[in-house]
């Protein structure tokens, strides 16, 4: 059964937003208007002047059919059901009960929806659903947010522990995936090991004073010595401090056309 998230903090309704009004509240309201969109004057500053207002009205009218008030650039509650809806659809993505097929079917369900920051590095409701709140670098907040609601949808535990010290940090949950037992790192190991909804570590450059930089979900083993991956806080270049939810495509020891490179484990 799907899960409903609808008091979930980046969802429920601020209230009847204004000129005037100002907060975290209204700063949440101007990302959603970015993310869809619509451009802000002054960007997603916390301010409900000017800008807002039209950028307000230019999305009422932009979906008048859909919603009954008026177009007067305030925040109704019909038009932040509206705002709100592309996060409402992938957290009410309907789940099997098979755990690691459904921690692909969100991944694919957050990349079909184009998750990403809005506003500066690391910000945005989408980085803050992941990360509980926090707006930090957030590939591990995105495999552990999706891995962690398909296991709860399955009744079943996680394979090890996502509830550590430092969960969102990738090297701190290389260590925990090691010390129960759930990670493949010789070539053998992860050759009979992977499968869809496996974590995959990047292990860092020596000296780089940690072991692993970045984290993605297998999607899909393929037939010909590759595999597929989605991950958070990416690009399309690569990037391992991105704004956005991607897919790539990996051979058996590194991604050669990206900068995300070179020798991984697999949380499995």
């Amino acid at each position: 059964m799907p899960i409903s998230f609808d008091s979930h903090p980046e969802l429920a309704y601020p209230g009847p937003l204004k000129i005037g009004s100002r907060g975290r509240a209204v700063r949440r309201l101007q990302e959603w208007l970015l993310f869809a969109g619509i451009p802000v004057s002054g960007g997603a500053d916390g301010d409900f002047g000017d800008g807002t207002a039209q950028a307000m009205i230019a999305f009422q009218r932009k979906h008048q059919s859909q919603l009954p008030g008026p177009v007067d650039g305030m925040l109704s509650l019909d038009a932040w059901t509206l705002l709100t809806a592309p996060m409402r659809q992938v957290l009410m993505t309907p789940l099997s009960g098979n755990p690691a097929a459904d921690v692909v079917k969100l991944a694919q369900a957050h990349l079909a929806i184009g998750a990403r920051e809005v506003g500066p590095d690391n910000h945005g409701p989408w980085p803050r659903l992941y990360c509980g709140g926090l707006e930090v670098q957030w590939c591990q907040g995105f495999v552990n947010f999706l891995t962690q609601q398909a296991y709860d949808a399955a009744g079943q535990p996680t394979p090890w522990s996502l509830a550590i010290d430092l969960p969102l940090y990738v090297p701190a949950m290389v260590v925990a995936a090691r010390q129960a037992g759930h990670l493949a790192s010789t070539t053998s190991e992860k050759q009979a090991r992977i499968q869809p909804g496996a974590m995959v570590f990047f292990r860092s450059q020596p000296g780089a004073g940690y072991s692993h930089f970045h984290v993605e979900l297998v999607e899909k083993v393929n037939g010909n010595g590759t595999f597929d991956t989605i991950g958070g806080n990416t690009n399309d270049d690569g990037s391992s401090n991105g704004i956005k939810v991607c897919r790539r495509t990996k051979t058996a020891t590194r991604d050669r056309s990206l900068r995300i490179d070179g020798p991984y484990d697999l949380g499995v």
